[in-house]
């Protein structure tokens, strides 16, 4: 299993977030901490690499650092995470309740499934740990 002093240099400077969330940020957080948590405490059953993509603020406030991540490979509509592991890899897309996928999202998702890579839609932190169990890495 990975080192726990590599895994808390890695996660060194969480911030705590306070205030309020969206509904879909909330379950992204959640969900998070909790990857964060199975990792430096050795419950996983595979080693495995993940990150969040944020994609949510690039370019709308400052259109010249926007494309020049589109230029730099940046596609609209990743998933909210990506995981990979020996021998796998998959994405969790999260929405609030009543969330819809964009139209970009979908491509995406159809890009993912095309590739073979398996991308999972979760509207809970719940469901984001049901889907860990189901890759057999936690």
């Amino acid at each position: 299993m990975t080192d726990k002093l590599v895994l808390r240099n890695i996660f060194s400077g969480v911030p705590k977030v306070n205030g309020s969330l969206k509904p879909e940020d909330k379950i992204c957080v959640e969900f998070a901490n909790y990857v964060r948590q199975v990792q430096l405490e050795g419950n996983t059953k595979k080693d495995f690499v993940w990150t969040h993509v944020a994609n949510e603020f690039a370019g709308k406030k400052r259109p010249v650092f926007g494309m020049l991540q589109k230029a730099m490979g940046k596609v609209s509509g990743w998933p909210d995470h990506i995981f990979l592991w020996s021998g796998g890899c998959g994405a969790i897309e999260f929405k609030a309740i009543n969330g819809v996928q964009s139209k970009a999202q979908k491509h995406v998702e159809a890009w993912f499934v095309a590739s073979g890579i398996d991308y999972k839609l979760a509207y809970s932190q719940l469901e984001g740990i049901e889907i860990m169990e189901d890759w057999g890495i936690i």
